[in-house]
């Protein structure tokens, strides 16, 4: 036995289908009040993060990471803090070293008497050059001597 399909065909009442106006009014929001709703929601998303890493609040969480940097230095050896004062030391020196050498050029080119306002231009350019020269190309030197000729005092 075969079923039948039956189409039947309803019309539509165009009344069942209108859109209701809605009778929501609109609110304009100040700057103030758009700030205070952000934060708001900040501050309620920071607490849900504190709390889901079983935190009580942010002051906590600060006191919780403390803790486990102190336990993390103490768990260091001797030697480790060792290496790390002396890298922390080397650094310092390299960069004594280096302010040290500036002042070295700089009161070289002074009492050569380069102008105090070229002083910086001449040691660029002298690096630059070193830097060029290693690379075998000494082009610039004959250019920085009349660079040098030019920015000299004339006594």
């Amino acid at each position: 036995m075969a079923e039948e399909i039956q189409h039947t065909d309803q019309a539509v009442d165009p009344g069942e289908n209108q859109v209701q106006e809605s009778t929501e009014q609109t609110r304009t929001f100040t700057q103030e009040e758009v700030t205070g709703l952000v934060a708001k929601e900040s501050k309620k998303a920071q607490e849900k993060i504190f709390k889901s890493l079983g935190f009580e609040d942010i002051k906590s969480a600060k006191e919780g990471f403390e803790k486990l940097k102190a336990w993390e230095d103490s768990q260091k050896s001797e030697s480790e803090k060792n290496a790390e004062a002396l890298a922390m030391k080397e650094q310092e020196l390299a960069e004594a070293l280096s302010s040290n050498k500036n002042l070295e050029a700089k009161l070289s080119a002074l009492t050569l008497g380069v102008t105090a306002e070229s002083v910086d231009d001449l040691i660029f350019l002298k690096r630059w050059t070193a830097i060029q020269d290693s690379f075998g190309t000494t082009k610039l030197s004959g250019e920085l001597k009349s660079w040098l000729l030019s920015v000299k005092k004339t006594p």
